[in-house]
């Protein structure tokens, strides 16, 4: 009764290795809850109902591309075609979590890479090798990331010295690590400003000094430029207010006195 009540339902197939385990536990568990995983699970009839509606929703499941890599379709049982296709991706997913483990234990901290970048790539790498039913353990991940930052010197004390102690986490390592990295662009921010505030005081310096030595195209003086010539511009050459000449400076009935 309950395969009568079965649904055509397609359940999107997934071709990419990492992924491959997620759809066989999908449709393992769509078929048990219709009481029939025993299709696929184990060789039957081909001609029965129960075979050739689980055969349609494989089939509908399955993109063209994948199932054209499938041998004898049309004869094949649920059943082959199932094994068919687990023994495909499963082998294919043996070479995968191999390249993903090599991956793991040899990706090192890139040249001008955050650290952050670098701990999620570790992440996303050990997410797919979950997919895939290998999840790594924590210390692999500890390992990891202590071996790819132990490239750089600044980063080579702290990844030693973590080595050495027990009982730390891959989340606690990589929260030291990151405050380090923090610590250390903070030092490197502050020389920057030092830096920039020694070279804006040498170019002041240098700006001062050449004025000294300017010569004026106007009044043919040295000590200013033409831009800032007060007999140009008609100012005091004692207070270079304009308006008025020095002799006002002595005039006490003068408003400049």
């Amino acid at each position: 009764m309950a395969s009568d009540q079965f649904q055509l339902t397609a359940i999107p197939f997934n071709p990419k290795i990492e992924q491959f385990r997620l759809w066989k536990l999908k449709v393992q568990s769509y078929l048990k809850s219709f009481h029939l995983s025993d299709e696929i699970d184990a060789e039957k009839p081909a001609d029965t109902d129960k075979n050739i509606k689980v055969k349609t929703f494989l089939l509908l499941s399955i993109d063209s591309e994948t199932l054209s890599s499938l041998n004898n379709l049309e004869n094949a049982t649920a059943h082959v075609l199932w094994k068919q296709l687990c023994q495909h991706h499963e082998r294919n997913s043996a070479v995968s979590r191999l390249q993903l483990r090599n991956m793991l234990l040899h990706d090192k901290l890139k040249p001008n890479e955050r650290v952050n970048d670098f701990i999620s790539r570790i992440v996303k790498v050990s997410e797919q090798l979950k997919l895939i039913g290998k999840t790594p353990d924590d210390d692999e991940l500890l390992l990891c990331l202590l071996n790819g930052i132990s490239a750089y010197p600044e980063y080579s004390i702290l990844s030693t010295s973590l080595k050495t102690h027990k009982g730390i986490t891959f989340a606690e390592a990589c929260s030291l690590v990151l405050d380090f990295e923090l610590e250390k662009n903070l030092k490197s921010t502050a020389a920057d400003s030092l830096n920039y505030v020694n070279k804006v005081y040498q170019r002041k310096s240098t700006e001062n000094l050449s004025s000294r030595d300017s010569y004026c195209r106007y009044c043919k003086r040295k000590g200013h430029k033409y831009d800032d010539c007060d007999r140009r511009l008609k100012r005091s050459l004692k207070c270079h207010i304009g308006g008025h000449q020095i002799k006002d400076h002595n005039d006490r009935n003068s408003k400049f006195y």
